[in-house]
């Protein structure tokens, strides 16, 4: 009996992740994202914005769209927030939002969408399409 060590694990739960005396502040702040492009803009005539899925980078997300004319200026701005795939190192994904902070997440993907459009400062015909629910 002597050999017998007793402890007590303590596990914390997702619900008890916050408690009573914690207080959750908001913080805004800058980030600088990537966003990449295909065509030419002056000799565009239409500018489509392309959302990559889950996972995805912009930078391939993009060559999907290599076959469509010189109409069109492609614009694949990509998901703020990157992750390693599988485990800790090897490739990289990013995403728009997971379940945790949502809705902040959604303000933020509007403002950088926002701020895409008003970089590109351009008058052409403009279409979004996108590869998985985003919102």
């Amino acid at each position: 009996e002597s050999n017998i060590i007793r402890f007590q694990l303590t596990l914390l739960l997702p619900s008890l992740l916050y408690t009573m005396d914690q207080q959750i502040i908001q913080i805004t702040a800058t980030k600088t994202q990537r966003c990449f492009v295909q065509g030419d803009i002056a000799k565009s005539k239409i500018l489509l914005i392309v959302l990559h899925g889950y996972g995805q980078l912009g930078a391939y997300f993009i060559r999907k769209f290599k076959q469509l004319s010189e109409d069109y200026y492609i614009v694949a701005p990509e998901g703020m927030h990157h992750f390693y795939l599988k485990g800790s190192s090897g490739r990289v994904g990013a995403s728009w939002m997971t379940k945790e902070a949502r809705e902040i997440d959604i303000e933020d993907n509007k403002k950088y969408l926002d701020a895409v459009l008003e970089s590109l400062k351009s008058k052409k015909s403009l279409f979004f399409s996108n590869f998985s629910n985003l919102w």
